[in-house]
């Protein structure tokens, strides 16, 4: 742009301006220190002129007998009009100064000169205004202009913070405040230079000036920074456990990494990140002050040396199910029989040996026939479910899996045997019922005076009831006779045990005779005693029963005749013997005295008469060991129990917890 202001000759008649007051500097003697002075030879008047010397103009000094010289400058002396020029008269336009000046011819200044803000330039002829001061950089307001040689701008831009006068230079920032520049956020000094910056890499918000966050941030290893939804920093939060963050967000952690912590009765699991990755509601409580804390739980009856918590797989078959604990196999409908994941044996002094089966979780909802030598243990470390049945029932002489244990010393537990007169092809006497928690009952009897024989007795209550050291024991066999028709068979031993809860509840299976079945052989033909019932061990902090669990013993044979050998005695597990038949396995029903095996039949001798049957066997035993606190037994309305009885109730030990 060109913005040069310039100056023609224009001469304007001036009237004649005289010097009439000049400032003189000493006169006469030592301090006249003008050129011209004279030794008082010269007279002259006091002021007037006395001529031109180059530049300079000579006047008559004080007193008239000396001579003062003044300098006239650029403008140079007018010796014509006997004073100093105003301006150069050899140019009709020229610069003073700042000042753009029109000169007359007589060295007097004609109107129409301009104050020039950024300097005067002239070539004679002409003169013109600057632009802008040559060279530099200036600022016009919030402009900054730059200047070239010629006093013309050559570019200029808005400063966004204002322009510096005295930098000649843009504000990089607004002097002495904090704003937001591109993705920082600065402080700017009074210079309007950056001060302090700080880079935003999520961008930097004017409104708030701060830096903008894209999620939560931890600022030391228990604070948090909290971002908000609109991106911006909202405060800082305490973390009490401490703070954790990955590449995209931050937070506080609800928990200690890596630790197990209790909350009223609930036991939690933190994972790394300090999140809560398991929950676990602990029945018998939560135990804080063991290190680490755990659920309070509780020592098994019985020595499981794998623990509680040993089992990897869940146990839910979905057909019939054969365990058998001899071959300690598990197989289901026609498939492999397999061994468990876990598993384990507990070796008793005085009892059978026991294999344990070690699982997460139960869910029988499908039959359980149990066989073998050893009595069987489900240990799972979460819950048992049962809505169909577990048979470890003696079935004719096949004795329950744990119930062949034959006690040391004789046996007294087992029922005598009967006696069988071959001459005549019918019994004498009946075999007597096995032995459990009550006798067995003994044998008919056939006869009176010289033709009276006298009943064998049933065996005896054998085993301390669940005191602390006893070992769990099954049932035992009744009593032969002479024919060796076989007797019937001992019930089995079962304990099932878990660290949360048992659930018996046959619903979906309510014509099921049973749930849990121990109970006794019927003897076999011919007057054969009937094997007494064995034990149920149900241990868990919670215990709820709507089933039935059934230990009784087996029924009597009928007597052999010589028309006829004597039916089978009835297996426990289907119920007492109605028939007329040998005596009826012991069981409980809230009746004491049917806890022992019935007598057998009497008869007098006959072809056609009945002969005597074998007695039948005891009842077997039940024990619940449940947790302390209250509805840890729960007994639903479809609850019964033919096994033995305590009190007028299911018999039940109260664990401590650990």
């Amino acid at each position: 742009m060109n913005s040069k202001k310039y100056f023609w000759l224009t001469l304007r008649p001036v009237a004649f301006i005289s010097v009439v007051s000049l400032a003189l500097l000493g006169c006469g003697g030592d301090n006249n220190d003008n050129d011209n002075a004279t030794d008082g030879s010269i007279e002259c008047e006091e002021g007037t002129f006395l001529g031109c010397d180059s530049d300079d103009l000579i006047l008559c000094g004080i007193n008239g007998d000396t001579s003062l010289r003044v300098a006239c400058g650029l403008a140079g002396c007018n010796e014509e009009h006997e004073r100093c020029n105003d301006c150069d008269p050899s140019a009709a336009v020229s610069c003073q100064g700042n000042r753009a000046v029109f000169c007359n011819e007589d060295g007097t200044e004609a109107a129409g000169g301009e104050y020039c803000e950024w300097g005067c330039d002239s070539d004679g002829t002409t003169a013109w205004c600057y632009s802008c001061s040559p060279d530099q950089a200036q600022c016009r307001g919030d402009d900054l202009v730059t200047c070239d040689s010629a006093g013309e701008i050559s570019s200029s831009e808005t400063c966004a913070n204002g322009c510096n006068a005295d930098r000649g230079a843009c504000n990089d920032c607004l002097p002495l405040e904090v704003h937001c520049i591109d993705d920082q956020l600065v402080g700017c000094d009074p210079d309007g230079l950056v001060d302090e910056a700080e880079d935003c890499p999520n961008g930097c918000d004017e409104v708030s000036l701060s830096c903008m966050c894209a999620g939560n941030e931890c600022l030391d290893p228990n604070t948090m920074q909290v971002c908000d939804a609109t991106g911006l920093v909202s405060g800082t939060e305490l973390c009490l456990f401490g703070c954790s963050s990955d590449s995209s967000d931050a937070w506080c952690n609800d928990c200690v990494p890596d630790t197990t912590y209790c909350e009223g009765d609930v036991l939690h699991t933190c994972d790394s990140v300090g999140h809560v990755a398991d929950s676990l509601d602990c029945a018998l409580g939560c135990n804080a002050w063991y290190s680490p804390p755990r659920c309070y739980t509780f020592a098994p009856k019985y020595d499981y040396t794998e623990g509680l918590y040993a089992g990897v797989d869940a146990f839910n078959p979905s057909t019939l199910v054969t365990i058998d604990t001899t071959a300690e196999t598990v197989q289901e409908g026609s498939g492999p029989a397999l061994t468990p994941s876990v598993h384990g044996e507990v070796l008793q002094t005085g009892g059978p040996d026991i294999w344990v089966i070690y699982f997460t979780t139960v869910n029988i909802g499908k039959s359980v026939r149990v066989i073998g030598h050893r009595g069987l243990a489900i240990v799972a470390s979460g819950d048992i479910t049962i809505t169909a049945r577990i048979d470890a029932s003696a079935h004719g002489s096949t004795p329950g899996p744990g119930g062949a244990y034959s006690p040391s010393g004789g046996g007294t537990a087992t029922g005598d045997d009967g006696n069988y007169y071959s001459a005549c092809e019918f019994d004498i006497t009946g075999a007597a019922g096995g032995g459990h928690t009550d006798h067995g009952g003994s044998g008919g009897s056939l006869g009176s005076g010289s033709n009276s024989y006298l009943a064998p007795d049933g065996g005896l209550a054998f085993g301390a009831a669940w005191l602390p050291g006893e070992p769990i024991i099954g049932g035992f066999f009744g009593g032969d006779n002479t024919s060796s028709i076989t007797a019937g068979g001992p019930g089995g031993v079962i304990l099932l045990t878990s660290a949360t809860q048992i659930l018996i509840d046959p619903t979906t299976f309510m014509f099921l005779p049973s749930n849990v079945d121990v109970s006794g052989g019927g003897g076999q033909s011919n007057g054969a005693g009937g094997g007494s019932g064995g034990s149920i061990l149900l241990e868990a902090p919670v215990v709820n029963i709507d089933g039935r669990l059934f230990s009784v013993g087996g029924g009597g044979a009928c007597g052999a005749s010589s028309n006829a050998a004597g039916e089978d005695g009835r297996d426990g597990g289907n119920g007492c013997d109605t028939t007329p038949r040998g005596g009826d396995g012991g069981y409980s029903d809230d009746r004491p005295t049917s806890t022992s095996g019935g007598v057998g039949g009497f008869a007098l001798c006959g072809a056609a008469q009945a002969n005597p049957g074998g007695g039948g066997g005891s009842i077997g035993r039940l024990l619940v060991r449940t947790g302390p606190m209250p509805n840890s037994l729960i007994l639903g309305s479809n609850a019964a129990f033919r096994t033995e009885r305590c009190n007028g109730t299911v018999c039940t030990e109260f664990f401590v917890p650990l």
